[in-house]
């Protein structure tokens, strides 16, 4: 079979040539036309919902933040699977869509449904959509800790002790040198 193959190509050089050149031009033409990026994005589609309710344990903000969120986020169309997490004063909810949701259409659900929730939740509770990026862009995580920091966790949260210097808190990491957002999790804003 590979002999005839073969055979036929020595037979039909001028076709070879012109089939090889096809490829070659069709190659690049591909090439040009192809969207390459430095670093592709291979993070999931996700949303993210932040809620603050300061001073409360992080099983409250479970019982009557997080899960009441968690429980009606899964009706939005398309969701693939919803993670989140409790601390002390606040809520982290990462919506992950399955990959044919476009990103802009599962947003204005996750909101519309966030609009709706929100009589569902303490009269002091207001979830707010992160930013519109994937998990790629959470690159930063601090905490502080050292000498004048240790009136213990407690102080720190609540906002009786600053997390970071003001000058620090308003340049490079509150969104300064290049930075698109700056999301603090508890602590002072």
């Amino acid at each position: 079979m590979i002999n005839r193959l073969i055979e036929l190509c020595l037979r039909n050089r001028f076709l070879v040539i012109c089939f090889y050149l096809l490829v070659i031009f069709g190659g690049i033409f591909g090439l040009k036309n192809i969207n390459m990026d430095v670093i592709p994005d291979v993070g999931e589609n996700q949303c993210i919902v932040f809620t603050d309710w300061p001073g409360r344990s992080p099983q409250d903000v479970e019982d009557q933040v997080t899960y009441p969120l968690t429980v009606n986020l899964l009706g939005v169309p398309g969701v693939k699977v919803i993670r989140s997490q409790s601390g002390f004063g606040f809520s982290m909810i990462f919506i992950i869509f399955k990959d044919n949701v476009e990103f802009y259409w599962a947003r204005s659900r996750v909101l519309e449904r966030l609009n709706f929730i929100q009589q569902l939740l303490p009269k002091d509770v207001t979830p707010r959509l992160g930013p519109d990026a994937t998990g790629l862009g959470q690159i930063f995580w601090y905490t502080v800790e050292g000498e004048g920091y240790d009136r213990g966790t407690t102080a720190l949260r609540s906002g009786l002790v600053h997390p970071l210097p003001i000058e620090c808190r308003r340049g490079c990491i509150r969104g300064g040198c290049g930075r698109r957002f700056c999301q603090t999790v508890s602590g002072r804003r």
